[in-house]
């Protein structure tokens, strides 16, 4: 385990942050980021190309209406106590059970057991074992997350068996772990550093998706041949692309 990226952990300030309804500008959404939150909206935006989540669906409708979320700032906090923060923000709104879809006049009724659900993996304690066979234990996937810099649907992969291990690291959930488990796994696979190449000028993952206005989670897709760039429209047809693993 890399102790500098531990040790950085505590010095990140993280933002507790709502989404509102453009046109009511009712809250819809709270969240917690280490990004700028014009990167999460970006992010938030991208993702909602995706069916699947209520959220997703209502940015999908708003776009569609060339409209976006309303993002802003509710309160700073430290890797110590962002967790209770954000509980404390969304269990202020959870009595709002009904959201509306964008101009449909539809409403979805929402029950907060299903969104206790939907939520249950997100909180659940995980385990992460490096080359080494070290264990480290986080209290969330987020708390992972922002503690080794590894992007959430990576881990999110390894924990749900969709593959094997990333960045260097294995994960479980740490209800499922037993006695011995690091010693039936094998790591291969490394970190990398990785950069992009853009029309020939070397840009980090932040910096080429802020250039650019996409999110950092296409850009990585791209950059593990998930996604292809020259079909995405924030390229034209005269740019070059070249991926850098270090």
């Amino acid at each position: 385990m890399d102790i500098n990226k531990v040790k950085n952990k505590e010095n990140r300030v993280f933002k507790i942050y709502c989404l509102k309804d453009p046109f009511t500008l009712k809250i819809k959404y709270i969240g917690v980021t280490v990004s700028s939150l014009n990167q999460r909206l970006s992010q938030h935006i991208y993702d909602s190309k995706n069916n699947g989540t209520h959220k997703r669906n209502w940015v999908k409708n708003l776009i569609f209406q060339n409209k976006k979320p309303i993002i802003c700032l509710l309160e700073y906090c430290n890797y110590k106590n962002w967790e209770q923060k954000e509980k404390l923000w969304i269990k202020r709104f959870e009595n709002l059970t009904n959201t509306s879809q964008g101009g449909t006049g539809v409403v979805i009724n929402r029950k907060i057991d299903s969104i206790n659900k939907s939520a249950r993996g997100h909180w659940k304690s995980i385990i992460g074992i490096d080359k080494d066979k070290n264990k480290i234990y986080f209290k969330s996937l987020l708390d992972a997350t922002n503690t080794l810099n590894i992007p959430q649907t990576n881990i999110s992969e390894v924990l749900s068996k969709r593959s094997y291990c990333c960045y260097g690291y294995h994960f479980i959930y740490e209800n499922e772990y037993y006695e011995g488990y690091e010693n039936e796994i094998i790591i291969t696979n490394k970190k990398k550093k990785i950069y992009f190449l853009y029309n020939n000028v070397k840009y980090s993952l932040v910096e080429l998706s802020l250039l650019l206005n996409c999110s950092q989670t296409f850009l990585n897709l791209v950059a593990h041949n998930k996604r292809n760039w020259k079909n995405s429209k924030f390229f034209n047809s005269t740019d070059t692309l070249e991926i850098i693993k270090i």
